[in-house]
């Protein structure tokens, strides 16, 4: 029914998503469909998503900046 659907959906999304990351996919994301427990671990996915590529990001300039110096 439709309580199912609303639940199975962003779950299969999120797990989707973390496939999607797992795999290398930087900055992936998950829509927010609800502001219950579904929708929270959406955004907090997505806001662990956004640091990690900010973070992958850094490391990679990082490295350009120690080639520069060597």
């Amino acid at each position: 029914g439709w309580v199912g659907v609303s639940v199975t959906r962003p779950v299969l999304e999120l797990a989707g998503a973390v496939a999607r990351l797992g795999a290398g996919a930087r900055g992936a994301t998950v829509p927010v469909r609800s502001s219950d427990e579904i929708g929270e671990l959406a955004r907090a996915f997505n806001r662990m998503s956004e640091e990690l590529e900010r973070t992958t990001v850094s490391k990679v300039e990082l490295e350009a900046l120690a080639r520069r110096l060597i």
